[in-house]
């Protein structure tokens, strides 16, 4: 970790941007990388263009919900939003945090869809914050030989990490920092997180 921390101050030092605010964005995301991670679930928010927040299971989906469903999955297109909920926390004394960063989800360690995360995120001192990463898919694609039934049950589930674990899910986060020009800086290494 001391060796990625000194190549990056280097690039720091070498582009001209060595301000004291730029070396304490790079410790605050050296930090948020040391963060411990886990996954709190996922949420499918949206299904087949049927909102799904306050659905809690496949029988709170009224007919018309299941036909629609239902003629989406014959026709091979059931596109989903789903929420990956992340937790960090900050074991360390002062704050950890982020400007953004790219995200991976990974289905039995094969690259499934990614995308950016271009929100700042601020872990406190010895605290821990949540915050989810929206992910567009299309469900037929992901879960290809399995049937509605076994979808809707998968989904109405993914809060159970051992259903995520059969999925063989994983995500992983590259975090960035903004530098005092504003431009963006991807920290050089990956962080991978498994229910």
């Amino acid at each position: 970790m001391q060796k990625i921390l000194s190549v990056v101050l280097v690039l720091l030092l070498v582009t001209g941007t060595n301000s004291c605010d730029v070396l304490e964005q790079v410790g605050e995301t050296e930090r948020f990388v040391q963060c411990d991670f886990s996954l709190n679930g996922v949420r499918v928010v949206e299904m087949g263009g049927i909102d799904l927040r306050n659905v809690n299971s496949a029988s709170d989906l009224g007919l018309g919900d299941m036909m629609s469903l239902s003629q989406r999955f014959i026709n091979g297109n059931l596109p989903a939003t789903l929420e990956v909920d992340v937790n960090a926390r900050n074991n360390s004394t002062k704050v950890a945090g982020i400007a953004g960063m790219a995200w991976k989800v990974f289905l039995d360690e094969s690259e499934f869809v990614g995308g950016q995360f271009n929100q700042s995120i601020q872990v406190f001192a010895n605290s821990s914050t949540n915050f989810p990463i929206r992910v567009q898919v299309d469900l037929i694609k992901m879960l290809q030989s399995e049937s509605l039934p076994k979808i809707l049950n998968l989904i109405f589930g993914m809060q159970d990490n051992t259903k995520l674990r059969e999925l063989g899910l994983s995500v992983k986060l590259k975090p960035a920092y903004k530098t005092s020009s504003g431009a963006v800086i991807e920290f050089p290494l990956w962080i991978t997180i498994r229910p």
